[in-house]
């Protein structure tokens, strides 16, 4: 079990929402460029992988938007406990910590893949 005092478990969460918000621009600009590639060709394979990107920067945004809100909600739950008593808190650190760090990694790997195959479908058709 990893074990962080509140600042640091703080500072975790802090770090964790400014790489989603940094994903979410990345988003933008993937949606951005496959809006581009779909109106510069009409070959249907093209539009099939552009539809494909497509989905898959909503399936991405939903997960980041589920995790901004569950990590929002740690947060929060953290400041309470240290208003309540800080010393208390640092004794019981969030016995959750690894899975929510887990599931930031797990996120950000699959969006890691999503960015490899994105620059090399722009690669080839633009």
């Amino acid at each position: 079990m990893i074990t962080l005092d509140s600042i640091q478990t703080h500072h975790e969460y802090k770090t964790w929402l400014n790489k989603l918000e940094f994903f979410k621009d990345e988003l933008k600009i993937f949606k951005n460029r496959l809006s581009e590639v779909a109106t510069k060709n009409s070959n249907h394979d093209v539009l099939a992988m552009v539809e494909h990107f497509q989905n898959q920067i909503i399936i991405q945004r939903n997960e980041m938007d589920t995790l901004r809100h569950n990590i929002k909600q740690y947060e929060n739950k953290l400041e309470s406990s240290v208003k309540e008593n800080m010393v208390k808190s640092d004794l019981n650190p969030d016995p959750d910590f690894a899975e929510h760090l887990s599931a930031v990694d797990r996120f950000e790997y699959l969006f890691n893949e999503l960015r490899d195959d994105c620059l090399k479908f722009f690669s080839k058709v633009l």
